[in-house]
């Protein structure tokens, strides 16, 4: 199961967050809390790496909702949980990503998209669409706007929605 797949189970603070809702930390935090009693650390079963990766998906959409309200320390700490609890879920790294263009280090951006890349095709167009502020940042125009392009072409291609661009898919 992907991260993404049990981002529902997180319950409300994925919406919360992606819609920059003042309220997205709280619910997270509660989500944490629920799964955390649950037992969300590996134990080898199917149920326990769900609650795993539902742990970790509620870790990684309380980063976004820090980050979002300017929390970098607390979203730092939170996407070293979610790396902790699941090192191959391309999403955190994206949002790492995201937080260390906030905190003004595109190189290191860059290198957490890239792992993003790395681990799933499905990264593909939102590792793109984020690496070109990573890139502008550095100055590099010409690289910014090759991002850009193949972003474009990769969405005009595909009816999937990616994180970065949440909602229906597009018809």
């Amino acid at each position: 199961m992907t991260l993404s797949g049990v981002a529902a189970r997180a319950d409300d603070c994925r919406d919360a967050a992606l819609a920059v809702n003042p309220a997205a930390e709280t619910l997270c935090s509660d989500a944490i809390a629920r799964l955390s009693y649950r037992g969300g650390t590996p134990s080898g079963t199917e149920g326990a790496d769900a609650d795993t990766l539902a742990l970790a998906a509620a870790f990684n959409n309380r980063a976004m909702a820090r980050i979002a309200a300017g929390n970098l320390t607390g979203a730092a700490e939170d996407l070293g949980e979610a790396v902790t609890l699941a090192p191959d879920q391309w999403a955190i790294y994206l949002n790492r990503g995201n937080l260390h263009l906030a905190e003004n280090q595109p190189q290191a951006a860059l290198a957490d998209y890239a792992r993003a890349d790395s681990l799933s095709p499905a990264a593909r167009v939102a590792v793109l669409k984020n690496a070109v502020l990573a890139y502008r940042s550095l100055g590099d125009l010409g690289q910014a706007t090759a991002s850009l392009v193949e972003a474009e072409s990769l969405s005009a291609r595909s009816a999937v929605r990616t994180p970065a661009e949440p909602g229906p898919p597009r018809r």
